[in-house]
């Protein structure tokens, strides 16, 4: 595998991003120059990230409820749940509703600040819903949770089967320099990034070649560490690729935000068991049973969504689903489709 398992630059890695770029047009900078770096420890808490927009609101519900079950200390586990800036309210009546106060549950919600992303954002792909600026909250989680030091980050059409200290336990143990932690695809990055503007702007930027062999990673199911992304400046390495893909005339990828996951971190991740992001329940129909009930994470990549009526492997998401349904209530019914994350088609390589 070609994934340093260190996490740190190799010796031809030894040179520093350029810098001098101004910020891209319209973004608002959550860290201005000269803003100290945080303490970070997380005290004994397992802090868990889903970020979702209305229309995968019952996913999430089925991510807090799966990872609550199949904890051996739910207790210690703290969620937060990030929606569209002034859907905090709404979000929060709709996990209420189905048995999630955030009163009696470790439940915070978050609203995502969508000018961070501001004009960077461009989407080249058939499924528009991925241009959504939630899709890249994950790029920001240093500004959204200050004080945390590692988070497990879950799509919002994931379902939990094991034990998520388990997942971050390795990172505590003093994992050598991860910046972030996933499950390695079999597309490698010079199949999935085979353009060669593409591999000229990462060289030119980095003074060294991208690694075609290296595999790429699905990013639906991430450790990441924040303390090591908030130190290398990772925020605004996302930026510079978002405003790079902006301005070339045919993009740099054709997907959404996972393509920037794999630039800022290529050499710098670990690979997780493979158990952690069982993926492909949205379209494949031919996944063995075994490998359903060996893993995990279950993880609905495709069009097909767990809550929508229908859909393939629905009853392993069902019972994760919430109490009651509150069609009509707020918010969207189990059968609605909506927009928003869930990792199907975000995902070069998944």
């Amino acid at each position: 595998c070609a994934v340093d398992p260190t996490g740190t630059p190799s010796a031809r890695e030894r040179g520093r991003p350029r810098r001098s770029e101004a910020p891209p047009e319209g973004w608002a900078d959550p860290f201005p120059p000269g803003t100290p770096l945080s303490p970070r420890s997380d005290g004994g808490l397992t802090h868990v990230v889903v970020a979702a927009d209305e229309g995968h609101w019952p996913g999430a519900v089925g991510v807090v409820n799966s990872s609550l079950a199949s904890s051996a200390a739910p207790g210690s586990l703290l969620f937060h749940v990030i929606v569209a800036q002034g859907a905090e309210r709404r979000a929060e009546a709709f996990f209420a509703c189905r048995g999630l106060s955030a009163l009696q549950r470790p439940l915070r919600f978050l609203g995502f600040n969508s000018s961070w992303v501001g004009a960077a954002r461009i989407i080249r792909h058939h499924r528009k819903d991925l241009g959504s600026p939630l899709n890249y909250a994950r790029f920001f989680l240093p500004a959204l949770l200050p004080t945390a030091r590692l988070a497990a980050v879950l799509d919002a059409d994931v379902v939990v089967r094991g034990d998520l200290a388990e997942l971050l336990r390795p990172a505590r143990g003093g994992g050598k320099g991860f910046i972030v932690r996933a499950v390695a695809k079999a597309r490698t990055y010079g199949k999935v990034y085979d353009r060669h503007i593409t591999r000229m702007v990462f060289s030119k930027r980095y003074r060294f070649r991208l690694n075609r062999s290296a595999p790429t990673f699905n990013a639906g199911v991430l450790v990441i560490d924040l303390a090591a992304w908030e130190a290398r400046g990772l925020t605004r390495e996302a930026l510079w690729w978002m405003d790079k893909h902006r301005r070339s005339p045919l993009g740099l990828w054709e997907y959404g935000s996972q393509p920037l996951m794999h630039m800022v971190c290529h050499m710098r991740w670990q690979a997780l068991p493979r158990a952690w992001n069982v993926d492909g329940l949205g379209w494949d129909v031919a996944i063995n049973e075994s490998v359903l009930d060996g893993a995990r994470a279950l993880h609905w990549t495709g069009a097909s969504k767990p809550w929508q009526p229908g859909a393939l492997y629905r009853e392993r998401w069902l019972r994760y689903s919430g109490l009651p349904d509150c069609r009509g209530s707020v918010g969207p019914g189990l059968g609605g489709h909506g927009s928003g994350l869930g990792g199907g088609g975000d995902a070069a390589g998944a």
